[in-house]
């Protein structure tokens, strides 16, 4: 049903989309709904008649459209010569669709056993867009993280990106690094000073310094921010015993996007690093008609299969 309404949608923009008007047919044919499922194939097949795949597609669902039919006049023809008499107009249209309702559901069984794969496969792909419109809109592709074995993908949090050390917490997307620093109770504003350049970072809180050292990559430096959050309300906070707190938090625009097992491994060269390999090969998300998105799909593939000669 979602497959169906997405494809809807994308319909009412543009209702010669052969793609969505393919995908609503497989979906309602999946759902029992043969005769709707025609209508979009033949739709579909009338803007793309070369397409084998939409062909074969139209014409298994014409064939059991009228195999359904078929079964349901005559059973209902059976129906009424074997109780002639005994059937009130009224009755004979309630055995009809009864008829028709089953041999629906025995159709939706068949087609459903038969393209279970298929359908998994539809599902998944239609998960998949989901996931990486959601990082397009967050401007984050690169925490787009892909499962090899499944081909799932995973809108990962900045958070999962990062990691921690004995001075603060952090984690990144795409384009930045989120520190977070927990702050003694009594710290005032004018207690805190935050400087950095393009490959250097000072954090001191109370006349102590908490960070100083060289960044693993460079920032843009005059975009640096940072603020005071008070999480003494914080529900989240609460639940895991972190409550009654304030931290700083710093903001890092990265000079370079990065994606995936791109990431920084640190924020400061010294520190604890991640392992950034198990977040794998960057995921692109691409829009075929806009040749920016196209462009950058090809300048990674070639960057990864110069990697692999």
């Amino acid at each position: 049903q979602q497959a169906i309404e997405c494809c809807s949608r994308v319909l009412g923009y543009e209702p010669q989309h052969s793609k969505a008007l393919f995908r609503r047919g497989f979906a309602r044919r999946h759902e029992g709904s043969l005769e709707e499922a025609v209508a979009d194939l033949h739709a579909a097949c009338k803007l793309e008649p070369k397409a084998k795949e939409l062909r074969t597609q139209l014409t298994e669902c014409q064939e059991l459209l009228v195999a359904q039919k078929a079964a349901a006049t005559a059973a209902t023809a059976r129906m009424l010569a074997g109780n002639e008499g005994a059937y009130t107009e009224a009755d004979a249209e309630a055995a009809r669709q009864a008829l028709e309702e089953e041999a629906k559901e025995e159709a939706k069984r068949k087609a459903l056993g038969k393209f279970a794969a298929d359908d998994e496969q539809i599902r998944q792909q239609w998960q998949n867009q989901y996931e990486a419109a959601d990082a397009k809109t967050e401007k984050n592709e690169g925490n787009l993280l892909m499962d090899m074995e499944t081909g799932a993908l995973r809108f990962a949090s900045p958070e999962e990106m990062g990691g921690k050390t004995s001075a603060y917490s952090w984690g990144q997307g795409e384009n930045d690094v989120q520190l977070t620093f927990r702050l003694p109770p009594d710290t005032k504003p004018k207690d805190i000073m935050v400087t950095s350049t393009s490959l250097r970072l000072l954090v001191r809180v109370g006349g102590q310094t908490v960070v100083d050292g060289q960044l693993y990559a460079k920032i843009l430096a005059d975009e640096t921010l940072f603020w005071v959050e008070d999480r003494s309300t914080d529900e989240y906070e609460a639940k895991v015993g972190n409550s009654g707190h304030k931290v700083l938090m710093v903001t890092l625009l990265k000079a370079d996007p990065t994606q995936a097992k791109e990431h920084w491994p640190c924020v400061i060269r010294g520190d604890d690093m991640i392992d950034t390999s198990r977040f794998g090969d960057p995921v692109v998300a691409i829009n075929e008609d806009d040749d920016k998105d196209v462009a950058r799909y090809l300048k990674i593939a070639t960057e990864l299969q110069d990697e692999m000669c």
